[in-house]
């Protein structure tokens, strides 16, 4: 169904663009004092946290989740807590992960 939809370049085009948003929010994660990238697969998932303990990352995932806004997930990476953004919606756009980072952002600042 995919294939038919989008065909073969269709979704190579998708793929461009979700790695292509990734690297970019990877790039402001990086960049932003208080966060640490933890680790950017080179395609459209990033995971990343606050500066500090497991708990002030469960919180902004807790508070970012509860907001209805953004949905991000987590995992533990080298045994820290660590939160995790996929870029992979058809219809996403540079403005979208830009809004889910300033979603990031504010809930951190909350904390």
């Amino acid at each position: 169904f995919v294939i038919r939809s989008y065909g073969i370049d269709g979704i190579r085009e998708h793929v461009r663009t979700h790695v292509k948003l990734a690297k970019r929010f990877a790039d402001w994660v990086e960049k932003e004092r208080g966060f640490e990238l933890v680790m950017y697969t080179g395609l459209n998932l990033v995971c990343f946290r606050l500066e500090g303990s497991d708990l002030r990352n469960q919180a902004l995932l807790d508070k970012i989740n509860d907001s209805g806004s953004i949905f991000l997930s987590h995992t533990v990476i080298d045994g820290r807590f660590v939160l995790r953004l996929c870029v992979g919606q058809v219809r996403v756009t540079e403005q979208i992960v830009l809004q889910a980072w300033d979603v990031i952002k504010a809930s951190a600042r909350a904390l």
